[in-house]
């Protein structure tokens, strides 16, 4: 038997040579002693031949199969799996990097709980900003345990197809013939997963993070639109190949398919750009195939995603016409002429959207919380009826909110104030004057916020994404309805667990009845990954600017800028700066994500409305507005440059 703990195999190709000498250094530097790096040259860079004999010559631990062209990935893969002697085997790209005891720890995890399996938790990496962002995707039941059944854990294959953020027992890779899909037009790495995941009789996973895992390599496959859809879908084609010849039960198909259906959108939506029409016809004929095979039970879907899977099984043209009318990304002109000939179209502007037909408007739509109106319909909600217009005629019919009384309402508002009195002591408890006499920055997600140079020695609260936004580390996170974006809210939970405090909003029961086409409960499940503290937010109808926090619900007054606003009083500071405040109709400073290009511009009535108060109740705190768009001359104007 050999004396090698741990193989770690390392394919080098194209990737630039800074990123590729941070993966060998992270290599050279592992305190496991026993351990070989076999290093795949796959039609790597000269300057990246050049680094690898280097290396080979600095410690003996490093190996060396090389090819005179490109193997693809899963072939060459499947070459440096054959050699492989160690106990355990693990992979790494060449533009991540690791921990220097990431394969000491995980050995030490597989030998003493004897499993086939060592699942690390990974950092998102940005080079340029040297900024690390953990992310788990594992619910807390499945942490620091042996695991037996490892098919129950379904976020194994889920989201990032991590292969290389774990351990194998290389016993198990032989006996169970596991390789990678030979194919060069595939992703083969989510092929192991699978195979590892069927054949796999138990497994550990830890909640420490070991890998770093590169998000800004624009060369990285991931990044290539198209292929990457094209890819993708050759290795869901491969692995239910795979999972028929398996004969595997239901519980498994349940998860397939819905990881299947989760990664099609996701590349249609964001990667796919030219072969739109030919990539949902062949994804109709997958889930067809599942469909015609009672596979489908929708076990996991969402309501989204289970709309989505049958549009696009049996109606996939339909669907393509759709998202692109729908597609605020693509060129109104080029939507136009190429798909809809001139029939239809709409027009976004900061109001609302507008809808033509034969070039005649015909629906003007405004924003979420007005009606809409037109010549020849119009719809009008109370609290108890829906009155509609047709050609000038009123048909008034009950809603389902007809049997909110003013009983009921004040019930709802004598719960919220409830509520907040028994969770917010909790919450907020020793807050009160913490940060007197300092600096607050408010962090909001307007486009300006790209422009903001971090104050030093200051407090950042930031509200929604902005934690996305590397060049800042948050001290408090403010989140009040569900991030719905890919990962979003996963990521928000996942933020800085050590540095960062999260404050996770409850929506009251009688706004959410209201509203619930709109926004959407953050989940239990959520509060609990992210170790958020909760509060309660009041009652639409009483618009409280609560000074008490550790009693009274705070009120939003519509943008969770406002709540995060409160609490930054209730602590007493000698100055808020207001940072990414925009109130445009601009968005986000994100705003390539679309599921957030949001109208902001509405937030400055509310603005106007609280600054008279501000200047009541708080005389003594500054309020500054770094690079203000919306907030220009409301407050105090700073803009970073001058004096």
């Amino acid at each position: 038997m050999s004396d090698i703990k741990v193989s770690v195999l390392t394919p080098v190709y194209n990737h630039s040579i800074e990123y590729v000498e941070q993966c060998f250094e992270s290599l050279r530097m592992q305190t496991l002693q026993d351990i070989e790096f076999i290093l795949i040259d796959n039609g790597a860079t000269l300057e990246s031949k050049i680094l690898i004999n280097e290396y080979l010559k600095k410690d003996s631990r490093f190996k060396l199969i090389s090819f005179t062209e490109n193997q693809g990935y899963g072939k060459a893969m499947n070459t440096g799996l054959k050699i492989a002697q160690g106990e355990y085997v693990g992979f790494i790209e060449s533009d991540d990097w690791a921990e220097p005891d990431m394969y000491e720890k995980l050995y030490e995890l597989a030998v003493d709980n004897d499993v086939d399996v060592v699942v690390s938790q990974l950092f998102y990496y940005y080079g340029q900003t040297n900024e690390n962002n953990y992310f788990n995707k594992f619910p807390k039941e499945f942490l620091n345990k042996k695991i037996d059944n490892v098919t129950e854990v379904r976020q194994y294959i889920e989201g990032v197809a991590a292969h290389w953020a774990k351990l194998y027992r290389n016993d198990m890779i032989k006996n169970t013939h596991i390789e990678y899909n030979p194919s060069k037009t595939a992703c083969p790495d989510v092929g192991f997963l699978y195979k590892t995941f069927v054949n796999a009789k138990n497994m550990y996973i830890t909640p420490i993070a070991y890998i770093h895992y590169r998000r800004d390599n624009v060369n990285s496959t991931i990044n290539s639109g198209d292929l990457i859809t094209e890819m993708n879908y050759q290795e869901h084609s491969y692995i239910t190949e795979y999972l028929e010849e398996k004969k595997v039960n239901q519980d498994i198909w349940d998860i397939k398919i819905h990881q299947e259906c989760q990664s099609y959108l996701y590349k249609y939506f964001n990667c796919c750009y030219k072969n739109k029409l030919s990539f949902i016809k062949k994804a109709s004929k997958s889930f067809l195939n599942h469909i015609q095979k009672n596979r489908v039970t929708y076990k996991y879907f969402t309501k989204r995603e289970k709309k989505y899977f049958k549009k696009i099984a049996y109606h996939p043209v339909k669907f393509y016409l759709w998202s692109l009318i729908k597609d605020e990304k693509v060129d109104l002109g080029y939507k136009l002429f190429t798909y809809c000939f001139g029939l239809y179209k709409k027009k976004y502007t900061p109001k609302g959207k507008k809808y033509y037909i034969l070039g005649v408007q015909f629906f003007n739509k405004k924003n979420k919380n007005q009606p809409k109106k037109s010549i020849l319909f119009s719809k009008e909600r109370t609290l108890t009826h829906n009155i509609y217009k047709i050609l000038g005629l009123k048909f008034k019919f009950k809603n389902n909110q007809a049997w909110m009384n003013e009983q009921r309402r004040f019930y709802y508002i004598q719960k919220s104030n409830i509520q907040a009195a028994a969770i917010h002591p909790k919450t907020f408890g020793g807050y009160r004057n913490k940060y007197y006499g300092q600096s607050i920055v408010l962090v909001g997600c307007g486009p300006s916020l790209k422009k903001y140079k971090p104050i030093k020695d200051a407090i950042h609260i930031g509200v929604n994404r902005a934690f996305m936004y590397n060049n800042i580390k948050l001290d408090y996170l403010f989140i009040q309805d569900y991030l719905k974006g890919e990962n979003d809210m996963d990521l928000a939970n996942a933020y800085n667990p050590e540095s960062c405090i999260k404050f996770y909003g409850i929506i009251p029961e009688f706004r959410n009845i209201q509203m619930k086409k709109i926004i959407r409960k953050i989940s239990n499940q959520d509060i609990c990954e992210a170790n958020a503290r909760t509060y309660i937010i009041e009652d639409g109808y009483c618009r409280i600017f609560a000074q008490h926090l550790e009693f009274e619900p705070i009120g939003d007054f519509g943008g969770c800028i406002f709540s995060a606003l409160q609490f930054a009083l209730y602590t007493n500071p000698q100055k808020i700066y207001l940072v990414g405040c925009d109130c445009s109709s601009d968005g986000h400073f994100h705003k390539e994500n679309s599921d957030v290009s949001v109208d902001l511009s509405p937030q400055k009535k509310m603005w106007l409305k609280i600054v008279g108060y501000l200047n009541t109740y708080y005389p003594h705190t500054q309020f500054i507005s770094v690079n203000p768009v919306g907030l220009k001359g409301l407050f105090k104007d700073y803009y970073q440059g001058d004096n």
